[in-house]
C-alpha cells in the first residue's frame, strides 16, 4: 500500500527511487561476494570481543589501506582513502551482522543504517564527505561511534590529501606513508611527523571528580541527627537512587582517555563497586585542613572548596556532581584549549543580581558573595552563573583564588550546612575569576539539558530515540527526593541508556 501510494502521489519519484534501488543492488551483488567472503574471514580471525569498537578497531587495522592516527583532539581516528568507502562500509555491515547490532553512518547530523542493499549507495554519498562516523549499538549509550576522516590518494602526485581540515598534515607524500606505516597493527601514526606535541592537542593528563553521598548509608545519617533533627533535613540535597554508577559509566563509554577518577565523600562505597586502578575512593578527612573543626560537613559548598587538595590530582581535572552525565562522546578540548586554558559554560542569560536574602536560593547567595569578591578585586560585576554541565577546573587557579580569599575559603568550610555567607567556588567563583586572570575562556552554550520532574517524561524519549545531548543533568529539587515516580522513572532510563557495565563493577551488579 505504501509503494502504491507514492506511485499516486509522485509518480517521477517513484520511477526514480526504483531504478536507483536497482542500481544498488546489482552493484552490490556485483561487487561484493569476492570481498565478503575476506571480509567474513578478518571478522572471524578476530573473533567476537566484549568491546563492538575494539572488535572494529584489531579487524579495520587488518582491511588494506584503512589507517588509524590520531584525529585534533588527540583521540585514534581511522582515515581511510575515498575510493575505498564501500570496502569499509561493507566491512562494518558485516561486522555488525556478526554481532547482531546496528551500525549506522553519521554525517552532519543525519544517520543511515547500514544494509545489504543500501552500502554501495552510502559509499557514493560519501564521496564528497570530509569525515563521517560509524555508530554502533541498539542503545545509546553502550554504542561504539568511531570517527572516519576522508583521503583521498592521488596517484600522479605519489600523495595523500586529507579532504577535511587535519592539524597533523594537509598531505601525506607516498614515502612518509611508506615510512610511518606499520603492518602488524595497520597504524600510521602522524605524531611522528613532528619533533614534538602539535598545539591543537591537549598533551596533558585530565582527571575527573565526583562529590558524592548516599542518604541511605547509616553511619552518614547518624552523623548528620547529630547536627540536624532528620525531620528538618533538605533530602533533595542527599538524595542518591544510583546516579553515580551511572554516570561513571558515561565516562567510561564516551570519556576513555580519563586518567583517574576521584570520588569525594564521607559515605560507605557502594556494594557495585570494586577495586579498580581507575578509581580512588577520597575521604572527606583527606582533603580538608587539619587542625580545626571542619568536619563532619554536609555542605558541598564546604566539600568543593577543597578539591584541589585531592592527593594525586592532576593539573587539569573536570568535576561532575552525580548527577551529571556525558550523553555522547567527549574530547579532553570539550574542557581545555590544548594550551591548557579551561573551558567555562556560562549560562547565556544574567542571574546574579542584588544583594544575599534569605529568600533568595543558597546556591544564588553563593554566587552573590563571589560577585563581590570579583567586584572588589577587578572591577567588574559577572552575572552568568554556569551551565548544569561539568565544570572544566584547573588545580593551580583553585590554590591561587584560595591563597587570595583566605578568610571566606575558612569561613565556608567551618559552615556545616549551607548559608547565607557561602561562597560556591567551582560553580560560579573560579570561572569568574579564571575568566578576568586570563585562565579560562568562555564557550558557547554547550549541547546539554536539564532535566527536572516536570520535563523528565518527554527529555527520557528524547534521549532514547536518538536525539543528541553532549551534556545531561536529571536534576534534584522542589521535594523530588520524595517523589518515588521521578526516581524509578529515571533509574529506568538511566538502565537503558547505559546498559554496559564499567570495569570497575562487580559482576554481580545489573
Amino acid at each position: 500500500m505504501s509503494k502504491l501510494s507514492k506511485l499516486l502521489r509522485d509518480p517521477r519519484r517513484f520511477v526514480h527511487d526504483a531504478v536507483l534501488n536497482a542500481q544498488a543492488s546489482l552493484a552490490v551483488a556485483r561487487i561484493t561476494p569476492a570481498r565478503d567472503r575476506g571480509f567474513r574471514d578478518r571478522v572471524q580471525r578476530h573473533g567476537d570481543g566484549d568491546d563492538v569498537g575494539e572488535t572494529l578497531r584489531r579487524a579495520l587495522a587488518d582491511t588494506a589501506r584503512v589507517f588509524i592516527t590520531p584525529d585534533e583532539s588527540g583521540r585514534d581516528a581511522y582515515n581511510c582513502f575515498a575510493h575505498e568507502l564501500d570496502w569499509v562500509l561493507h566491512f562494518a555491515r558485516l561486522i555488525a551482522e556478526r554481532r547482531g547490532v546496528a551500525v549506522r553512518v553519521l554525517r552532519a547530523g543525519h544517520e543511515t543504517e547500514l544494509n545489504r542493499a543500501n552500502v554501495m549507495t552510502t559509499a557514493r554519498r560519501l564521496r564528497a564527505a570530509t569525515d563521517f562516523a560509524l555508530v554502533w549499538g541498539f542503545d545509546p549509550g553502550a554504542e561504539a561511534r568511531l570517527p572516519l576522516a576522508v583521503w583521498e590518494r592521488r596517484d600522479d602526485a605519489a600523495q595523500y590529501y586529507a579532504k577535511g581540515h587535519n592539524a597533523f598534515v594537509k598531505r601525506l607524500p607516498q614515502s612518509d606513508f611508506d615510512r610511518l606505516y606499520e603492518p602488524d597493527t595497520g597504524r600510521v601514526d602522524l605524531r611522528r611527523l613532528h619533533r614534538h606535541p602539535i598545539d591543537g592537542v591537549c598533551d596533558f593528563d585530565v582527571d575527573f571528580v565526583y562529590t558524592w553521598v548516599n542518604h541511605a548509608d547509616p553511619e552518614w545519617r547518624r552523623l548528620i541527627g547529630e547536627h540536624r533533627p532528620l525531620d528538618s533535613v533538605d533530602w533533595d540535597r542527599y538524595h542518591a537512587a544510583d546516579e553515580l554508577r551511572y554516570s561513571l559509566r558515561s565516562v567510561h563509554h564516551f570519556a576513555p582517555w580519563a586518567r583517574t577518577i576521584h570520588v569525594v565523600t564521607n559515605c560507605a562505597e557502594p556494594p557495585w563497586l570494586r577495586p579498580h586502578p581507575q578509581i580512588r575512593w577520597v575521604t572527606h578527612e583527606e582533603v580538608f585542613p587539619s587542625g580545626a573543626d571542619y568536619l563532619p560537613t554536609f555542605n558541598s559548598h564546604a566539600i568543593e572548596s577543597c578539591l584541589m587538595r585531592i592527593e594525586g590530582l592532576s593539573e587539569h581535572f573536570v568535576y561532575l556532581n552525580d548527577d551529571v552525565f556525558l550523553g555522547g562522546p567527549a574530547s579532553p578540548l570539550d574542557f581545555f584549549a590544548a594550551n591548557g586554558t579551561s573551558v567555562s559554560y556560562l549560562e547565556p542569560y544574567g542571574m546574579v543580581l542584588g544583594t544575599p536574602d534569605p529568600e533568595k536560593p543558597d546556591y544564588l547567595n553563593a554566587a552573590l558573595n563571589g560577585k563581590r569578591l570579583i567586584e572588589e578585586t577587578f572591577g567588574v560585576s559577572p552575572t552568568r552563573l554556569h551551565e548544569h554541565v561539568p565544570y572544566a577546573l584547573k588545580r593551580s587557579v583553585l590554590s591561587e583564588i584560595e591563597g587570595r580569599f583566605a578568610a571566606d575559603f575558612d569561613r565556608v568550610r567551618r559552615a556545616r550546612f549551607r548559608t547565607m555567607d557561602d561562597i560556591s567556588v567551582v560553580s560560579f567563583l573560579y570561572h569568574q575569576y579564571a575568566f578576568q586572570t586570563r585562565h579560562a575562556l568562555r564557550a558557547p552554550a554547550a549541547n546539554a539539558i536539564l532535566i527536572r520532574p516536570a520535563n523528565s517524561a518527554s527529555a527520557f524519549v528524547e534521549l532514547l530515540s536518538g536525539r543528541r545531548r553532549q551534556f545531561f543533568c536529571i536534576n534534584d529539587g522542589g521535594d523530588s527526593a520524595a517523589d518515588a515516580s521521578y526516581a524509578a522513572r529515571s533509574t529506568r532510563f538511566l538502565a537503558r541508556f547505559f546498559p554496559e557495565p564499567a570495569p570497575w563493577e562487580a559482576s554481580s551488579s545489573s
